[in-house]
């Protein structure tokens, strides 16, 4: 019996055979090597080592993971018609915000503070993340935060001895503070 290449030799299928048997052997060499796969979007390099099935599992070995990227979070666009737009209204809130995780340091101790507490309280309350509270709501805003501020228990004592627990808004205005300004 003759071997199927003879048959094919005879019928003419000589550089068809030589091409398929060219790309076959350099397909296992390649799968001997390892292979480096960029993953897209996160940057992520692996080696990866196998025998060139293409069946995940079994026979992949992963070599070498490269995480040398930093992580960055991708910035949510500005909203019209939210605080986000007018520098002095978000720095505001913001100001608040922190000025609130202060009085919640000093009442539970530097180790204790969650600082995403006012954060989480002020989404369930006004529905909106800071940056995205309409212009419409930014009294009530205002108001939320500086409620919460008095009713922390170093904002009660403070109030009792006649201490100021933060600016107001027109003060904050004047000197020209913004996001970028962070107050001390």
């Amino acid at each position: 019996m003759r071997s199927p290449i003879v048959v094919l030799r005879k019928l003419g299928f000589d550089a068809r055979i030589q091409q398929q048997t060219a790309a076959l052997r350099a397909a296992i060499e390649q799968a001997a090597r390892p292979t480096i796969i960029r993953f897209p979007g996160n940057h992520v390099t692996q080696r990866v080592q196998g025998d060139g099935n293409i069946v995940a599992g079994g026979d992949v070995a992963i070599t070498n993971v490269d995480m040398r990227r930093a992580w960055k979070r991708s910035r949510s666009p500005v909203l019209p018609g939210t605080v986000a737009t007018d520098p002095h209204k978000i720095g505001y809130l913001k100001y608040l915000a922190e000025r609130f995780n202060e009085f919640k340091r000093w009442e539970t101790g530097k180790t204790a503070v969650k600082y995403a507490l006012i954060h989480v309280a002020y989404r369930r309350a006004m529905k909106y993340s800071i940056a995205n509270t309409p212009l419409d709501h930014f009294a009530e805003a205002v108001t939320f935060l500086q409620q919460r501020i008095r009713n922390t228990m170093l904002g009660r004592i403070k109030a009792k001895d006649g201490n100021r627990l933060f600016e107001i808004f027109e003060e904050f205005v004047s000197q020209n503070r913004t996001v970028a300004e962070r107050p001390v």
